[in-house]
Formats: C-alpha cells, structure tokens, sequence
C-alpha cells in the first residue's frame, strides 16, 4: 500500500467550509471558504506556508455588514493572470461577484467597491466561475424561472457591470424544455463559453449528461450538440457531483461517479464522444468504497485526474490520455487518504483540484469544520516539499 500524504488542517477562525481552489500564474495556491458566516480568501505558497503577501498573514476576511449584505456563502474562485481572485457568492438572494485585487484587498475600482449583483430570477445559486482574457467574469448560476429550474449564465465587463455583448443584457439562459442543474462552466480561448450539469426527463430513467456551449456573444452554439445542447448517457449512471475542465485539444473532459468508481467522460468541441477515449467516450478507475467524484483537472499530455470522495476519506484517480486507469499513479491508479489521518471515521469533503505546471496535485476539501490542503507529487505520493 502506497504512503498516505498528510493534511494541512486549516482553521481559519471560525467553523469553515471550502469551496474552490485554484493556482496562480507562478503557483501559489488560493482557496475560497465560507468561514462562519464571513467569505475567506487563503493563499498559501506551494510548500503549504502562508503567503504574507496577501491580506493579513495570507488571509481576507469579507463579511456581508461590511458589504452592505446580510448574506454572503462563497462558492466558486477563479484567478486572473495578475494574481487577483475573483470569488463568487450567493447574497440576499442574488449573485455576487467579489472582485480582489492581487494583495487580497476588495477591488474598489471593480463594480459598487469591489462587488458586483445580479439577480437573474428566484433563487439564484451560482455554482463555478471562469475568466475572460480581457478580465471579464462569467458565472453559472442555477435559478427558477416559471416554476422550473433553469440554468442561466452571467457574463460581467471587466468593470463588474453586466456586459451587454453577451445574451440579453448580459444573461443568457440554456434553452431546454426539461428541468436542469449546471455544475461547472469554463472558457475556449475565443470565449465561447462551455457549461456542465444535469437534465431530468420523464421519459429516461436516470439524469441524463448536459453540456451547452454559447457562442462569445451569448448565442447557443449552433455547431453544438442539437441547438447548443448535448444531451448523454455514457455507461453507468453519473453522479450528481459532477465536474468539468477543458484540455489543451479543445475537448470536454467531465468527471463522475459510475457504481464505486470514478468516471471520467471526454467529448470533443461539438459536443459528441471523443470515441478514442475509453469505451465509447467514457472510462472508468479502480474500484473504491462509497466513490463520489466531485472535481477534475487534465494534464498537460491529456490525462484526467479525478477527484473526490471514498470512504469518507478523499481519493484521486488518473486516467491515461487515452482513458485507461493509469498504473502509475498512487496505488494501481488511485491515491487515497483521509484529511484527518483516520481510517473512516470523519467525512471528509472535496471541493477542488489543481495541477502545478511540473503536475504536482493539490486536493482541497473541508474536514470538521477546518479547510484542509493536501499535495501529491505527479506520480501520487505524498509530496515531500508540502507541510
């Protein structure tokens, strides 16, 4: 049995909750959390110290009395090339977008002093985020129009404003006629932007695969699927923690969970099967205890690297470029661990993954109430730079 790498158990005053993570240009490594009922901003360099370059001894605190809000739960984060995050929160029933500068201070010269709101129907539940290269924001956000759920997507000027090229005003919505759920959304280079999620049919047994592309001025791709939206079943039945990313060909790489293992499915820029990859487009890992695989990053070569949950504790799996499990990696394929050093007895929860550019591993997650970090080299050991 491979060596088990060792949390870094952060508690950032107060019970937190994780809920994003990505990397700077030169690796740094940035988390979004809810902490208490404040959002938190961690960065911390690669070895796992704070980066006192940020905030106050590599953290930023934002609460809702400060905002003029009553609410404020983080839940997504991306990072421009400068360094600055951009954190997305659920507040008083809108989205919001906080917009930090690169030293963690709220941008005062982004939107109302650093934060944008919209709100594009009842219930808005933003649920990923990406950037434009011109410094835009563009957020998935699940929201009922009608009675029904629908996915809507937001796209911000790099001011904060509503970007009146995209959509209408600045929204568009996926035109389906069944109920549906978006996880993750991301960018092509040209800023066509590609969503994630679920659709429910009464005539299908399962929850179906969704994947929707809107041209960069907001339009349902026509060379997309049927109408801009592609709808799948690969072989098992995907979990509701399903995630996305993009790899370097343009193509599609989703993550999910098929029985107790982990499934990565890739489906090329129109929206169909990459057939050269697995079984039809999908492959499975190793089999694990009680899987739900809940983020995903691809190599630079085109391996998927899924993450999640087994066991209580967390697990990653890696899929070859052409979708087989990668005996290289960990354990026949998986590397798995517990957040808290135990054996099962914490539910721990994984919210994101990121891959350095020498594809060093960083899992972030939530394990009783602290953020936890923890680092795999490229191969899945324990990375020994990490504390």
């Amino acid at each position: 049995m491979a060596a088990t790498a060792e949390a870094l158990l952060i508690d950032p005053s107060g019970p937190a909750a994780t809920a994003a993570v990505d990397l700077t240009a030169d690796g740094r490594i940035t988390v979004a959390a809810a902490s208490g009922t404040r959002a938190a901003v961690l960065r911390r360099t690669f070895d796992g110290a704070p980066d006192i370059s940020f905030g106050d001894r590599g953290t930023v605190f934002t609460a809702p009395a400060d905002t003029g809000l009553t609410t404020l739960a983080p839940t997504g984060l991306a990072v421009g090339a400068d360094g600055a995050p951009t954190v997305i929160a659920s507040a008083d029933d809108q989205v919001a977008v906080l917009r930090h500068t690169p030293d963690g201070t709220l941008d005062p010269s982004y939107a109302d002093r650093g934060i944008a709101l919209a709100a594009p129907g009842a219930g808005p539940s933003p649920v990923d985020v990406a950037l434009t290269a011109a410094g835009g924001v563009v957020v998935a956000v699940n929201v009922t129009v009608g009675g029904r759920p629908r996915i809507a997507v937001l796209r911000f000027t790099p001011a904060g404003a509503p970007d009146p090229a995209f959509g209408e005003r600045g929204i568009a919505f996926v035109e389906l006629d069944e109920d549906a759920q978006a996880v993750a959304v991301d960018l092509h280079g040209d800023g066509t932007v590609v969503l994630a999620g679920t659709a429910t049919r009464t005539t299908v047994a399962h929850p179906e695969l969704l994947l929707a592309q809107f041209t960069p001025g907001g339009d349902p791709d026509p060379a997309f699927g049927s109408g801009g939206v592609a709808l799948h079943q690969p072989a098992g039945t995907l979990a509701t923690g399903l995630a996305m990313s993009l790899d370097g060909g343009g193509n599609i790489v989703l993550a999910g969970t098929s029985g107790d293992r982990f499934l990565a499915a890739r489906y090329t820029s129109t929206g169909k099967p990459d057939l050269s990859f697995g079984d039809r487009g999908a492959a499975t890992g190793v089999l694990l205890a009680h899987a739900a695989a809940t983020t995903v990053a691809v190599r630079t070569d085109g391996s998927p690297v899924v993450a999640g949950t087994a066991d209580n504790g967390w697990a990653a799996v890696r899929f070859t470029p052409d979708g087989r499990p990668d005996t290289g990696f960990g354990d026949r394929g998986a590397a798995v661990g517990s957040f808290t050093g135990g054996t099962g007895t914490t539910a721990d929860q994984v919210a994101g993954i990121v891959l350095s550019a020498a594809g060093d591993i960083v899992i972030a997650g939530t394990a009783t109430d602290r953020i936890a970090l923890v680092s795999l080299t490229a191969d899945g050991a324990p990375n020994p730079v990490f504390r």
